[in-house]
């Protein structure tokens, strides 16, 4: 396969369920030069035993498996390394494609000038936006605000924006779906590994801006459907989240008064986690034995 104009799809699958082989079907439907690369992040055996089976002889996908569960950043920056294309999507096991996405990136890719990253339209299955379309940076003050449970949602007015034909430049993207240049993503060397969960996208794509002066943009004209996710959650994942945000806002935050910030965004992350908890806890969503 000649990696000119290629893109490489990259999947981190781990516990998906039956929406992984939908997303792979998806991708496989596709026009173009493409391949498919899978990493296998600690599936079950009887999955990981199907994934080998049905793709063994199959030129356009590339399957990364028995390392066991090795957590997003570092599934996500493996796929990096063995793809071959110049361009690279990473793509949630829960996302559908539509006919010619992978055609309509490449195009958008030769004419839109200067450096960038791409995002689609996402939305559920009754055609809503959904948040993972684009993330408002995480800072303290969206923290306090956030104490009591409210989600990190974009501005009306982007959302706004979102509705209409147009690229839409937004602060920062989701995983579920990120299409960015194979040379851009090896120049910041590729995701943190220091973060489990996705606060680590945030991460990149502040580094992306701030180190390649690039652009975030997504294409409102290009929707792409989102399955439903694990309606359960775990103490451990839960855990995660936190440390990641903690993470993030150490690397990020500057100032006189950082050390403040700080004190309060952790303080209000502590109530945020525990409320968080009873809520999970009291409607029957929170497990302790998921696997992580």
């Amino acid at each position: 396969m000649r990696t000119q104009d290629v893109i490489s799809v990259i999947i981190v699958t781990f516990h998906t369920g039956p929406a992984l082989f939908r997303a792979i079907d998806s991708v496989l439907n596709q026009g173009g030069a493409f391949e498919l690369v899978v990493v296998n992040n600690g599936n079950p055996r009887d999955v990981e035993d199907h994934l080998i089976a049905r793709f063994k002889t199959d030129p356009k996908v590339r399957l990364m498996t028995g390392h066991g569960a090795i957590g997003l950043a570092r599934g996500c920056n493996l796929g990096a390394r063995v793809a071959q294309g110049t361009k690279l999507l990473f793509l949630s096991p829960y996302a559908i494609l539509p006919a010619k996405t992978l055609e309509r990136l490449l195009q958008t890719d030769q004419e839109q000038d200067g450096t960038f990253i791409l995002g689609g339209r996402l939305v559920d299955k009754k055609g809503r936006l959904l948040n993972e379309t684009c993330r408002p940076l995480i800072t303290p003050k969206t923290i306090l605000k956030g104490i009591w449970g409210q989600p990190f949602r974009a501005p009306a007015a982007l959302r706004k924006a979102l509705a209409g034909k147009d690229p839409v430049e937004v602060p920062a993207l989701s995983r579920a779906f990120l299409f960015v240049r194979s040379k851009d993503f090896k120049t910041l060397g590729g995701f943190d590994e220091r973060f489990k969960l996705h606060a680590g996208v945030m991460d990149f794509c502040v580094r992306f801006k701030e180190q390649l002066k690039g652009t975030i943009l997504v294409l409102p004209a290009l929707t792409v459907r989102l399955g439903k996710m694990h309606e359960h959650t775990s103490f451990m994942r839960e855990k995660a989240k936190i440390s990641d945000i903690r993470l993030y806002l150490r690397l990020h935050v500057t100032g006189i008064f950082r050390g403040l910030w700080l004190g309060l965004a952790d303080l209000s992350l502590g109530i945020r986690f525990l409320l968080r908890l009873l809520r999970l806890t009291a409607c029957g969503k929170l497990r302790f034995n998921l696997p992580e």
